[in-house]
């Protein structure tokens, strides 16, 4: 089955095989897996942002189209730290920079409780409108109120040190960066572009 060699091709970062079969027209390249993920959401998880610039130029591709827990490929990118990933996402205006989880987590939220700053940071300097103020239903929280609780948070036994010291320096950071931005929005969006070293 081709679209099940594409989702793996996307998931595995073979370009070249990505390539020729989203040339096939007979492919549907929003095809899904038991778990609702597609080849665009396995590229987004593993940071394969050439994969990703690839599939988003198809004409027919849906770039919100999310698993079975209504993860979409932005927020598992979110999730997983991979900025480049995330760059392309939001350069392309198909995308929605909010939508949410099952849980109403939100790219935003994932991003501060994992303690990924610069994602945060490309989500706020978009020029999209963030949602800064959903609360998550998994625990009541925004984001930045989840990013200040996770300079609070104990060492999980099966937790990586890197990931635990990660999310308890930065989540905070995170929390004080949507703060600045909720009180001034368009100063704080172009002080992020000028340090991130985007146009405009």
């Amino acid at each position: 089955m081709k679209e099940r060699e594409l989702f793996l091709a996307a998931l595995e970062g073979d370009l070249e095989s990505v390539k020729s079969l989203c040339s096939d027209p007979a492919v549907n390249v929003n095809w899904q897996n038991e778990d609702g993920t597609t080849a665009l959401y396995r590229a987004c998880q593993n940071g394969h942002s050439f994969i990703v610039e690839h599939l988003l130029a198809h004409a027919k591709i849906d770039p919100n189209l999310g698993s079975n827990e209504g993860i979409s490929p932005l927020l598992v990118a979110c999730e997983n730290g991979h900025k480049e990933v995330v760059s392309v996402m939001l350069a392309d205006p198909r995308v929605d920079p909010n939508k949410p989880r099952n849980d109403q987590t939100t790219p935003l939220w994932i991003a501060c409780q994992n303690g990924h700053l610069v994602v945060v940071q490309l989500l706020l300097a978009s020029g999209r409108k963030i949602d800064t103020k959903r609360r998550s239903a998994f625990n009541k929280k925004t984001a930045a109120e989840q990013g200040r609780a996770m300079g609070k948070e104990l060492r999980d036994a099966d937790e990586a040190e890197e990931d635990f010291q990660r999310k308890k320096t930065f989540g905070p950071k995170c929390a004080d960066l949507i703060d600045k931005y909720e009180k001034n929005s368009n100063v704080v969006r172009a002080r992020l572009r000028r340090d991130l070293g985007l146009p405009g």
